[in-house]
C-alpha cells in the first residue's frame, strides 16, 4: 500500500461462512478511520444471516470446498478467482484483508494475481489452511495469540484483544442486565450457546445434567435452530432466556456469572474481555482441531476455564463440574487468572497496522 494514504483507500473483506469470520470483519471495517470504502466479497456473503446488508457493498463470487472431489473444488475457486478479479478492479480496491477459510480463497487468488496487498486475520491457536498457505505471500498476519506465530509465514503483528466500542462499553449493571432478560438479580447465572449458529449436542445434554445440578442456577440459552428448550427449563423449575440467537451478545457476557460453550475464537476473545470462567466444549470436528488447542489454552495457559471432550461427556459429569463453576471462590479465581493475563498482553490497534 502506499504511504500517506489516511483511510480513503478502499479495502476488501475476503469473508463468508459462520459469524466466527463474519462478526469480525465487520468490527475491522467499522473501526478503521477515514471515508474510504469498505466492501466484503467472498463466496455466498450476500445472503450472509451476519451481515448488514445496508452498512456494506457485498459482493458473492463462486467458491467450494473439497468435499464434493479436488477436482470440483479447484474449477469453482479458480473461477470464483475470475469474478473476484474483476470485482476488485471495478472497485479500486487497493487493500485485501482475508478472514480465514476457503470462502476467502477466491478472492485472495485474485489479489495475489493483481499484485494487491494482502493482510490476514487469524483469530485461533492453530491457523486454518487458507490463512498458513497465504501468510507466506501477504503483507502481514494480524493475530490474537503469540502462539500462533510458528505455525506461520512472514510478518505477523500480535493484535490488541479489544477494538473501540466492541463488548459493549457503556452497557447497565449486571443486575439491570438480568432483569432485562427476565431473570432474578442475584442467583447464579449460566450463558449456554454453542456459538454463532448454536450446537445440537450441547442442547441434548442439558435435560439430564439439570437432574443432577446441585445449587440454584438459572440460564440465558442461545439454542440455535433447535425446539424444545424451553420447555425443558420449565419442567425443571428454572428460569431461563431461551432465544435462538442474540445479536447483542455483550449483554448477555456481562449477565452471567460463566459459561458452557465451544472455543471459537470468537469465543475465546468475548471470554477474555468480559473476564468471564468458561466451561468449553470444543466442536469435534473443527479443522485441525482448532478448537480443542483454544480450550486447552484458556485452561492451561490462562487457567480460567475447563475443556471437556464431547465424546467423554456423561450428563452426570458435566453436572458435577456445573455446580463446581457455581462456587463463588472457584470463579474467582479464574477471573483473577484472566485479569494477570490481560494485565501483562500487549497488542497493537487494527488500525493503526492496516493505514
Amino acid at each position: 500500500m502506499k504511504e500517506g494514504l489516511h483511510g480513503e483507500e478502499c479495502i476488501a473483506f475476503a469473508v463468508g461462512g459462520t459469524g466466527g469470520h463474519v462478526l469480525p470483519a465487520l468490527n475491522i471495517a467499522r473501526n478503521l478511520p477515514g471515508e474510504g470504502k469498505r466492501i466484503l466479497t467472498g463466496v455466498g456473503i450476500c445472503e450472509n444471516p451476519f451481515v448488514p446488508q445496508k452498512e456494506f457493498h457485498c459482493f458473492n463470487v463462486i467458491g467450494k470446498n473439497f468435499s464434493s472431489g479436488v477436482f470440483s473444488g479447484v474449477k469453482k475457486i479458480f473461477k470464483g478467482a475470475r469474478e473476484a478479479a474483476k470485482i476488485l478492479r471495478k472497485q479500486k480496491c487497493t487493500h485485501v484483508v482475508g478472514m480465514g477459510g476457503f470462502h476467502s480463497l477466491p478472492v485472495l487468488i485474485a489479489a495475489l494475481y493483481l499484485r494487491i496487498p494482502i493482510t490476514l486475520y487469524e483469530p485461533n491457536l492453530v491457523p486454518g489452511k487458507v490463512n498458513k498457505l497465504f501468510s507466506f505471500f501477504s503483507k502481514r498476519t494480524l493475530v490474537l495469540f503469540d502462539q500462533v506465530k510458528d505455525h506461520l509465514y512472514g510478518k505477523v503483528k500480535l493484535l490488541a484483544l479489544a477494538t473501540r466500542g466492541e463488548m459493549g462499553e457503556g452497557l447497565p449493571s449486571q443486575k439491570l442486565l438480568r432483569r432485562e432478560f427476565g431473570l432474578e438479580e442475584d442467583v447464579t447465572t449460566v450463558l449456554i450457546f454453542g456459538g454463532s449458529r448454536g450446537a445440537k449436542s450441547i442442547n441434548t445434554l442439558i435435560d439430564g445434567t439439570l437432574s443432577f445440578t446441585k445449587g440454584t442456577i438459572q440460564v440465558i440459552h442461545l439454542t440455535g435452530p433447535c425446539a424444545g428448550i424451553k420447555e425443558i427449563y420449565e419442567r425443571h423449575g428454572i428460569k431461563a432466556f431461551v432465544a435462538t440467537f442474540l445479536k447483542d451478545m455483550d449483554r448477555a457476557w456481562k449477565a452471567c456469572d460463566f459459561a458452557i460453550c465451544r472455543s471459537g475464537a470468537g469465543t475465546i476473545k468475548e471470554a477474555l474481555i468480559s473476564a468471564t470462567p468458561v466451561l468449553m466444549i470444543p466442536y469435534p470436528h473443527a479443522v485441525n482441531d482448532h478448537q480443542d488447542h483454544n480450550a486447552a489454552f484458556m485452561e492451561k495457559v490462562v487457567g480460567a476455564g475447563k475443556k471437556l471432550i464431547q465424546s467423554e461427556i456423561t450428563k452426570q459429569r458435566l453436572a458435577e463440574i456445573v455446580s463446581e463453576f457455581c462456587l463463588p471462590g472457584k470463579r474467582a479465581e479464574m477471573i483473577q487468572n484472566i485479569e494477570k493475563y490481560m494485565e501483562t498482553r500487549k497488542g497493537e490497534r487494527v488500525d493503526a497496522l492496516l493505514l
